[in-house]
């Protein structure tokens, strides 16, 4: 598999990363009802995960491939 299918398949992950927990965070800060229960501890250390596998991907996709190989070990840790 290439280096450019992973990195798709890494963007896909980081959209519906981003998709499932920064709505959840801001519906329960802005005290929408329904998400009282949540723990913003246990989510919110999540999102900075997701935006850094979500720009990783973009930058890998229109990097170069020394840009590829410098990332793809960063996605595995946060994958992990």
């Amino acid at each position: 598999m290439s280096l450019k299918k992973i990195f798709i398949i890494n963007l896909v992950l980081g959209i519906f990363a981003c998709l499932s927990h920064i709505p959840i965070v801001v519906l329960n800060v802005t005290g929408a009802s329904g998400f009282e229960a949540v723990d913003l501890w246990l989510v919110l250390p999540l999102v900075p995960l997701d935006l850094v596998l979500l720009l990783g991907a973009i930058a890998a996709l229109a990097g170069s491939e020394d840009l590829k190989a410098k990332i793809l070990p960063i996605h595995a840790a946060v994958l992990i």
